[in-house]
């Protein structure tokens, strides 16, 4: 069903990945060919039941969905001015701890998993777009989503586990990957200007792609 999809995006990303970075285009299918299908595979994998501190830290990084959100959500603030570029992440780990809050109480919001989803593929097509809203325009779309992962977080939250330590131990790990992204954008904008942006926002929107079908 999504085939079409993703062979369009892959052929759009190899066309204008810039050639003086890549040996050939043989390369890079092969390589997107190999990465994409282990991708999906680990897309959700089994948390395990750590408690507290230790287990916040891990429940971000684990799951592919909400680690590919996080990095979009750097790559994407890098990419913003003024304000923005510090507005936009600390809302949005703000919002994850709202939803938290939400999720431990009463569980994950039912079109949650939906919505964790989506922002991949929102967030990739943004960056794919160089989209730079204004804050009253931006804010909101990303709090939606950032409450979405945090309720997530929330309804998974070990039974033994300490609220305060786990949601210290996800805001953390989440603020960490988002400072990744943000100095990944620096450099890829560094190194290859905004084609190379374009071309991550690209492959951000085919993990989301892949994210559908398991």
């Amino acid at each position: 069903m999504f085939r079409p999809f993703v062979e369009i995006a892959l052929s759009i990303s190899m066309s204008l990945i810039p050639t003086k970075f890549f040996l050939n285009r043989a390369v890079v299918a092969v390589t997107l060919g190999l990465l994409l299908p282990a991708a999906a595979i680990v897309a959700h994998p089994v948390h395990g039941d750590p408690s507290g501190f230790a287990g916040g830290v891990l429940h971000p990084l684990l799951g592919l969905d909400h680690l590919i959100a996080l990095l979009a959500v750097g790559l994407w603030s890098a990419e913003q001015q003024g304000k923005s570029r510090w507005w936009i992440p600390a809302t949005f780990l703000a919002m994850m701890i709202a939803g938290a809050v939400v999720g431990m109480q009463s569980g994950a919001i039912s079109i949650g998993e939906h919505l964790i989803i989506s922002s991949v593929l929102v967030f990739g097509g943004m960056i794919a777009m160089m989209w730079r809203p204004s804050l009253s325009i931006g804010l909101p779309v990303l709090s939606i989503f950032a409450l979405a992962h945090g309720a997530a977080h929330g309804a998974e939250m070990p039974a033994a586990g300490s609220p305060v330590g786990f949601v210290l131990g996800f805001s953390l790990a989440a603020a960490g990957v988002i400072a990744t992204g943000f100095a990944s954008g620096t450099l890829i904008r560094r190194v290859a200007e905004s084609k190379g942006v374009r071309i991550a926002g690209l492959a951000i929107v085919m993990v989301g792609c892949f994210l559908l079908l398991v």
